[in-house]
């Protein structure tokens, strides 16, 4: 069998793997929007209408805080939480494989462009593909795959981020603080609860710096190559 039938097969395999995982991460995203907005309406309407739009940007009609909904806003928190961890668990090394491939990718298929464009008579025996256009299309899915991941995984983060920041603002409206110790418990959960976030197996984070990592070693290892190879 070709190589390229190989690569080709692996490419989709991957894809689709890479597809599941954003997908479960951004159904966490958007259930934590929820949480998020329920928070926003429940204490909302607490205290000083003025200090409540500029401190959650949200003002409803005055009602009071029910203690059952404040109940279940920290049950779904408590929930979306461990989903997170158990995500994390599940395909924590999926993803580290998943962003050093990316990684291997953008630096050989780059290098594969360097070589065809400036030394075509170099090129056999030293690439995979003879053909620029087949190069740059396997560098795009890659760099498109891993961009994907990373925003995805950012935006979740970030979500989660926004529910510590919301509790703690809605404690500063006046008449939050009681009747009901619910609002206490739910702020000190929040408060204590670790921060979510994505990692490859523990061995870095996966967040937007993570982008300009890939562009600087893919730069770096491609001027590397290019001494190497072409000089």
């Amino acid at each position: 069998m070709p190589l390229w039938i190989l690569y080709a097969i692996f490419g989709l395999v991957n894809s689709i793997v890479t597809l599941n995982i954003n997908i479960l991460i951004l159904e966490l995203w958007a259930r934590l929007c929820a949480v998020n907005n329920s928070i926003v309406k429940a204490f909302a309407s607490c205290g000083d209408q003025q200090l409540s739009k500029i401190l959650l940007g949200c003002v409803r009609p005055t009602r009071n805080c029910c203690p059952a909904k404040l109940d279940r806003l920290r049950q779904a928190h408590a929930v979306l939480h461990r989903a997170s961890e158990l995500l994390m668990r599940q395909h924590g090394v999926t993803m580290a494989l998943e962003v050093a491939g990316a990684f291997s990718a953008l630096i050989y298929c780059s290098y594969e462009v360097l070589v065809l464009f400036v030394a075509p008579e170099r090129s056999r025996g030293t690439v995979i593909s003879g053909s620029v256009s087949v190069s740059l299309v396997w560098m795009t899915s890659h760099l498109l795959s891993l961009v994907a991941l990373v925003l995805s995984c950012s935006a979740t983060a970030d979500e989660a981020e926004r529910t510590t920041v919301l509790v703690v603002r809605a404690a500063a409206l006046t008449g939050c603080a009681a009747p009901w110790p619910e609002v206490d418990e739910l702020i000190r959960q929040v408060v204590a609860t670790p921060r979510v976030a994505f990692t490859a197996a523990g061995f870095f984070t996966i967040d937007r710096t993570l982008l300009v990592s890939a562009l600087c070693a893919t730069v770096t290892y491609l001027v590397i190559l290019g001494e190497i190879s072409l000089s």
